[in-house]
């Protein structure tokens, strides 16, 4: 039955602080494959939300108050440097809290790994949402065999890891549309939006 994927959300979730564009790209090219499977998209990078936005102004924010926080520590000024950790931490408490209302919202995830890349709120969602038994499709820079070893906590999903986006696709392509599709991971949930939507979704 072709439509499986029609009316679910993904969340894409991957490495920002180190990337040169916070993780635009990739999540700009999987984003626009979801929607032509008519996949509901929720991007860090772009929420749908004007709550915890997570963009160039922030970061520029933040590395000022890193660079303080250097300045005051060498000035022997600690009472300066709690308050830049302060400052950060009330930057940030908005930003984490709207992802994880993602994770909560979401279907299913799209899971992007770059081994070269220091990666700590990506780790922290994926591990939520398989708290939560959603499923969680991962691509791996690197390839499928550089998958840190963490992530194959669940028996059943290896077969949702990934080298290569065009793996990650042809999956969803699968998921959405073979009637022979088996699920090893027992994660995906397949409602009727239609029905709950009473035939309005386009």
């Amino acid at each position: 039955m072709k439509g499986r994927l029609k009316g679910m959300r993904a969340y894409l979730i991957g490495p920002m602080d180190e990337c040169g564009d916070l993780g635009k790209g990739w999540r700009l090219d999987i984003q626009k494959f979801l929607w032509g499977l008519k996949c509901g998209v929720l991007n860090p990078c772009d929420k749908a939300i004007n709550v915890g936005v997570e963009d160039e102004e922030l970061h520029l924010k933040l590395n000022k108050l890193r660079e303080l926080i250097k300045y005051n520590e060498n000035a022997g000024c600690s009472n300066l440097v709690n308050d830049c950790y302060t400052e950060i931490e009330k930057l940030m408490n908005p930003v984490i809290a709207i992802d994880f209302a993602m994770v909560d919202r979401s279907d299913f995830i799209v899971m992007f790994i770059d081994r070269d890349m220091h990666m700590c709120g990506t780790y922290a969602e994926e591990t939520l949402a398989v708290s939560q038994k959603k499923p969680v499709v991962i691509c791996c820079r690197q390839g499928k065999h550089a998958i840190p070893n963490f992530c194959f906590k669940r028996m059943g999903r290896h077969n949702m890891m990934f080298g290569n986006w065009d793996g990650v696709k042809q999956y969803l392509i699968q998921v959405d549309a073979d009637p022979s599709f088996e699920d090893p991971s027992g994660t995906w949930k397949f409602f009727d939006y239609d029905k709950v939507y009473n035939g309005r979704l386009k």
